[in-house]
């Protein structure tokens, strides 16, 4: 299995983790502006009901992270956890991405913690390097570098 996009390709936010990450943390207005255009299915596991991502996303949010199971290609899952900018904006998402084969039920339970903890720390420490935004926001509070590993699946 093998998935080859170029550097420059773009993909649509609802058929990846990470982009679904992207979506969870994006104002609503945004959010909805994205949902309500016609989302393209990719594979048959590809979530093209914007009623049944908006419902994806408030778990996402909650739960700190999100995955994708043959969505964009079939047989290749991946996990992502938000990286937050000091303002509270996702900066970036940490990424793990394989083969199903690999990422078994089993794998997806030990990785998703890791990958959190890992996204959580690297906020953590870009939120000591850069305190405060220019606003005088914080990243959201489920985050906090008070609270490591606040956030469990």
């Amino acid at each position: 299995m093998s998935i080859n996009l170029a550097a420059a390709h773009n993909l649509p936010l609802h058929v990846s983790s990470i982009g679904k990450v992207h979506l969870a943390f994006l104002p609503a207005a945004e959010t909805n502006r994205i949902l309500n255009r016609p989302l393209r299915s990719y594979t048959p596991n590809t979530m093209s009901n914007p009623v049944m991502l908006q419902s994806t996303i408030r778990q996402i949010r909650q739960q700190g992270y999100a995955t994708s199971d043959g969505e964009l290609e079939v047989g290749a899952k991946s996990v992502s956890a938000p990286v937050f900018f000091p303002v509270g904006q996702v900066a970036a998402a940490l990424t793990v991405a394989g083969p199903a084969f690999r990422l078994t039920a089993p794998a997806m339970r030990r990785l998703i913690p890791r990958v959190v903890t890992a996204a959580h720390r690297i906020t953590k420490c870009w939120n000591q390097k850069f305190p405060r935004g220019a606003n005088g926001l914080s990243f959201p509070s489920k985050f906090s570098a008070q609270s490591p590993g606040a956030i469990r699946p």
